[in-house]
Formats: structure tokens, C-alpha cells, sequence
């Protein structure tokens, strides 16, 4: 899947492509991660969610999808860096494969 640059012919289009490509996903997965390292902690303000949260069970709960929510997040931003790879790599060893 190349991303053809109408603004950008020959050669120059198959060196530029990959590497523009490769800037946008590595920049949006520094956005994502950024967004959500820099949040700040949840505080409840509703009465109901306050006095659910000095229950042990809905600490429990909500630990648990924490932990979801951050494993989603690291491996989202992972998977974006890992196609980033790919994308760059995957012209280079396609020729030694043959087709």
C-alpha cells in the first residue's frame, strides 16, 4: 500500500512516501500516548459515584478497568509503531523474497 504525493514524481516520490507516511503514524502515536500519560487522575463528583468509591467491590471494578485501559492504550500506540515498521521495511524485503 504505497500513498501516491501527486505534487511529487519519480524516484524522489518512492523515498518521500514512506518516510511522510512513517512521520504521520510515529506522530500519532506520540499524540495518543501523550494524551494519555498527561491526564490527570479522576476525581468522582457525583454524590452516587462518591459514595459507591468507599466500597471495596467498586474500587475493584474500577482498578480493573484501569488496567484495561491502559494495556488497550500501550498496545494501540504499539501496533501503530509496529505497521510504522512494516511500512518502511516491507519494500526494502519484498525484492528479496522474489514475486
Amino acid at each position: 500500500m504505497m500513498v501516491s504525493l501527486p505534487f511529487i514524481e519519480g524516484t524522489a516520490s518512492k523515498i518521500v512516501e514512506p518516510i511522510m507516511v512513517a512521520f504521520f503514524l510515529v506522530s500519532y502515536a506520540g499524540i495518543t500516548s501523550a494524551r494519555y500519560f498527561a491526564r490527570k487522575k479522576w476525581m468522582p463528583t457525583s454524590p452516587l459515584i462518591v459514595q459507591f468509591s468507599s466500597k471495596a467491590w467498586f474500587n475493584s471494578i474500577n482498578s480493573i478497568f484501569k488496567i484495561i485501559n491502559h494495556w488497550i492504550t500501550l498496545i494501540f500506540v504499539h501496533l501503530i509503531l509496529a505497521m510504522t515498521v512494516l511500512y518502511i521495511t516491507a519494500p526494502v524485503i519484498a525484492p528479496l523474497f522474489g514475486s
